[in-house]
């Protein structure tokens, strides 16, 4: 009887110190590297500071969520970040296939919209956006 209550002990010990491990490991390594690109063509911006290798969980970086299932990006949303004014629109985006909501709201984001972007199968776009669809690529 005192062997299976320590064997108990015991099991319940690994799997408290193993879950921790798998949860900060969730980030999909496509996507991080996605959202790698996307940060240094934004100039690497003091706002994503957070967005950096040594960070295993991309899906808890700034303006980043994730499907808690697959763990792939799902929402985008870097809005009113105020040192990504007028940069160009990452093509890098696109690169996140699962994306599901993207909100780049008062950026003034310069340049056309990538034509990579018709890849893309978002449910919500931010209507600054919309508004400049005239400007494909």
């Amino acid at each position: 009887m005192a062997n299976l209550f320590l064997s108990t002990i015991f099991s319940v010990l690994v799997l408290s110190l193993l879950l921790p491990l798998n949860g900060a490991q969730r980030c999909n390594p496509e996507d991080k590297k996605a959202l790698l690109h996307i940060k240094a063509s934004l100039g690497n911006p003091a706002s994503l500071s957070s967005w950096n290798n040594s960070a295993t969980d991309c899906c808890t970086w700034l303006g980043i969520s994730c499907n808690t299932t697959t763990n792939r990006v799902i929402t985008f949303d870097l809005s009113d970040a105020p040192d990504m004014v007028g940069k160009p629109i990452p093509s890098a985006i696109s690169e996140l296939p699962f994306l599901q909501w993207l909100r780049l709201y008062n950026l003034n984001l310069t340049g056309p919209i990538p034509a990579s972007f018709t890849k893309l199968k978002i449910d919500s776009l931010d209507p600054s956006l919309k508004s400049l669809s005239k400007y494909r690529a």
